[in-house]
């Protein structure tokens, strides 16, 4: 008589689950540096779209919003931007974070994640610009621009 069972062995199962875990294993870890170039990338066009707000709003006024210090302290930017946007972890170091800003000018900036440097991204009064630094942007220097001066 032959034994005619046919199927897999628990050994063969095993093996199989073993390499599918380390496969998705490594994809997980290689996709990390792609997750914080996208929230970079839109922390980025957050940012610009801050600005461009901030610009239309001061065409059709003459002003800036005056912005309070601190983290998320903007909640709409007139008819330009009816919702200032979060960062996209909102959490920690990674929050847009305003300077104490008046009618003529202000600051906002973002830590990026996916640098090996501290690396800030600004909007101000100013322009957008990319700073690689190790010190926090103030009204002086956000981003290589005196906002005030």
């Amino acid at each position: 008589m032959f034994n005619n069972e046919k199927g897999f062995t628990l050994i063969e199962l095993l093996v199989v689950i073993a390499v599918i875990g380390i496969l998705s294993t490594v994809v997980l870890v290689s996709l990390a540096g792609v997750r914080e170039d996208a929230r970079d990338s839109r922390r980025m066009s957050d940012l610009n779209q801050i600005n461009l707000a901030m610009e239309l709003y001061n065409t059709a006024t003459g002003t800036y919003i005056d912005t309070d210090p601190g983290v998320n302290t903007l909640s709409a930017i007139g008819d330009y931007l009816a919702v200032v946007p979060h960062d996209p972890t909102d959490s920690g170091s990674y929050q847009y974070t305003w300077l104490d800003g008046i009618d003529t000018y202000y600051c906002v900036y973002a830590l990026l994640e996916g640098t090996d440097s501290t690396t800030y991204y600004c909007a101000s009064n100013k322009g957008t610009a990319l700073e690689a630094t190790n010190t926090i942007p103030d009204i002086n220097d956000c981003c290589n621009f005196d906002v005030n001066g």
